[in-house]
């Protein structure tokens, strides 16, 4: 026998308080533990593996152990490794994925099936572009990684097909797309990682033997982050552990925020009537926070209802109080949090963490211009390839190459001036070359009076483009063009019109510290390619999306952007307003991560002001007792200069 907890102790310095030695010495029968951000729990988990193997005889080839992704599996293994590798050996580490893959190995050699090929995302990618293509369709890359998302969500959701058909996004033909990528996958032999899951639990559901083969293999069933974990994998979860089976799972349903991907959070609130024999445990004690933050994040989270009663506490010693900054505008939180990087202690990290991506790119604007090194958590920033920026910068070469008929092609739709597909053939046969299509297009016979006003407003506007202020050029196309019009019209999703309509505000950010548009544009195309480029790894400054913060630890937090309408996001406000607050909870929980990621210091901060628009502090960082602020939707605002027509908009 090895007492663990005085080899710990002994060897290492480790001291385990009561309920993480409930933990610990849970071995036989099911078990859920909820262990609270900073609770050790993957130094509990692979001490109770420990403690399985030398205690009670396990043998470490029947452990099973999955967890979120391979960068977790290879750090509990490290782990494991060092505090236990001198005295036993380690069991196997691994993703769902790769333990669905050996299964799909087993089942191709004993029935002598060929094994598909694996798909890798950057093949997939690729195959998806082949076919939106052939169906006429010429994707952004972000419009491309919606549909790649899409596709893995309702295969993670079990959608059955007549709900994939109904499922809803921002690009076109979703459904069609979806059809065609699984046709060419059947075609050419071919499986992505989502597949991997959907085959095996295919197998394991319609061949008892292979499942019964599979349960045979192991008396030990770990899982990790289990908060995180889909629909489709709990379902093979359940499908293998039977009531002979000892079930360990570890997760946070406060700390699920992974709902895009199909994390099922309410598998871990029904985890005693999936298990009836089970044991919820708790992990409560924070080892990384101050009180200040603890209590700040417990008050926060406290809010919502789908969750385990929990009391996280600390005894770290007192820090500072949470501080919420209020600014005027956003580009004085640049300012702010640029003063803040320069007083850092050298020897501290910090990290400055947003709701999106897009949030990162006038920062980094910012921190380039004053010489600051960062490192950036998220490789691949894909704001400037967006549809939106696209169309901007289109527009603006329209006004230097007015016969510049690929951006008139690209824009003729997107005002309120009602064009439609045969006035368009009508400029591309009419127009000649150095000719204003503008021009073209106002001889058109098929325009109306309103429609006539409002091209030659937009014609004699854009001849001024390059003598105004870039701000006032942005502002002029989304609201006197009739830009925004279109996009409530193409996103009447409220997600994905807030996602483009927040590519406006942070294209107006940059505008914001350019004195002409040769400036703008310059700065576009600098931004344009890999921000990762940007980024310095030696750097103790990291910019972080919440998601991408999970699981780190900083100290110094700077929460930023908190305003009504972006965080939490319209959508949810409005479905809250509706009575449905399960949107609203998950950006809750968002906001719970993000604040437990300091460990000394947080400061979140509002600007009241984007781009001359006014907006409401963010609820989550107002006092319970005060009152909740209105819903100032991101990216409000009034029209300007020229005059519009009085019609419905029709898009063609």
């Amino acid at each position: 026998m090895t007492d663990i907890i005085k080899y710990l102790m002994d060897n290492f310095g480790i001291t385990f308080n009561a309920q993480q030695k409930a933990a610990l010495f849970a071995a036989e029968g099911k078990y859920l533990l909820i262990a609270v951000p900073g609770a050790g729990k993957t130094t509990v988990l692979v001490s109770r593996l420990a403690e399985l193997i030398l205690n009670h005889s396990a043998d470490e080839k029947r452990i099973l152990t999955v967890t979120f992704n391979r960068e977790s599996a290879r750090d509990m293994k490290r782990r494991f490794v060092k505090l236990f590798g001198s005295i036993c050996r380690a069991p196997d580490f691994s993703t769902i994925h790769s333990f669905c893959f050996n299964v799909l190995k087993r089942y191709s050699k004993v029935y002598n099936r060929e094994m598909p090929k694996v798909l890798d995302e950057g093949q997939k990618s690729a195959v998806l572009r082949k076919i939106c293509r052939n169906e006429g369709l010429f994707l952004q890359e972000d419009e491309l990684d919606e549909v790649n998302l899409g596709i893995s969500f309702v295969k993670n959701k079990l959608y059955p097909e007549d709900e994939i058909k109904a499922y809803d996004i921002s690009v076109n033909a979703f459904y069609d797309i979806y059809r065609s990528y699984e046709q060419f996958k059947r075609e050419n032999k071919l499986m992505d990682f989502d597949d991997m899951l959907m085959f095996a639990l295919s197998v394991l559901k319609k061949l008892p033997s292979m499942l019964d083969e599979v349960r045979q293999s192991y008396d030990y069933i770990n899982v990790d982050e289990a908060q995180d974990t889909s629909l489709l994998q709990h379902e093979i979860i359940k499908l293998i552990v039977t009531d002979r089976h000892n079930l360990f799972m570890v997760g946070d349903e406060d700390q699920s925020i992974y709902s895009f991907r199909g994390a099922q959070p309410s598998e871990l609130l029904n985890f005693t009537e999936i298990y009836p024999d089970a044991v919820i445990l708790k992990m409560e004690e924070n080892f990384r926070s101050t009180p200040q933050i603890v209590d700040y994040a417990n008050e926060k989270i406290s809010e919502n209802k789908d969750r385990f009663k929990k009391d996280m506490y600390t005894h770290n010693p007192k820090g500072k109080k949470v501080k919420h900054t209020v600014l005027n505008d956003a580009n004085e939180q640049y300012d702010y949090i640029i003063s803040k990087i320069k007083k850092l202690p050298k020897n501290k990290t910090a990290a400055v963490v947003y709701r999106t991506n897009d949030c990162a790119v006038a920062l980094i604007d910012a921190l380039k211009r004053n010489g600051i090194g960062f490192y950036i958590r998220d490789h691949k920033n894909r704001f400037l390839s967006n549809a939106v920026v696209a169309d901007i910068l289109a527009f603006i070469r329209l006004a230097e190459k007015p016969d510049d008929i690929e951006a008139f092609k690209r824009v003729c739709f997107k005002t309120d001036a009602m064009v439609s597909r045969d006035m368009l053939d009508y400029v591309c046969g009419a127009a000649v070359l150095g000719e204003n299509l503008y021009d073209v297009l106002l001889s058109c016979d098929k325009l109306d009076g309103s429609s006539c006003d409002l091209i030659d407003g937009i014609r004699e506007e854009t001849k001024h483009f390059y003598t105004k202020k870039p701000l006032d050029v942005l502002k002029e196309i989304e609201y006197a063009f009739g830009y925004r019009n279109f996009l409530k019209w193409k996103y009447s999703d409220g997600y994905y019109l807030e996602m483009m309509l927040q590519k406006l505000t942070v294209l107006k950010s940059l505008a914001y510290s350019c004195a002409d548009m040769d400036e703008f544009i310059e700065k576009v195309h600098e931004l344009s390619g890999d921000i990762q480029g940007f980024s310095d790894s030696e750097s103790n400054v990291t910019l972080t999306t919440v998601h991408s913060a999970k699981g780190l630890e900083f100290d110094y937090v700077f929460l930023i952007d908190l305003i009504e309408g972006f965080f939490p996001s319209a959508q949810s406000i409005e479905m809250h307003l509706k009575g449905d607050d399960s949107l609203l909870e998950e950006e809750r929980r968002l906001f719970y991560v993000a604040v437990t990621r300091a460990k000394s210091e947080l400061e979140v901060i509002t600007a009241l002001r984007i781009n001359g628009e006014f907006y409401s502090a963010s609820r989550f960082v107002q006092k319970k007792e005060e009152e909740k602020p209105k819903n100032k939707v991101l990216g409000g605002g009034i029209g300007i200069g020229i005059k519009r027509p009085q019609k419905q908009i029709k898009k063609s």
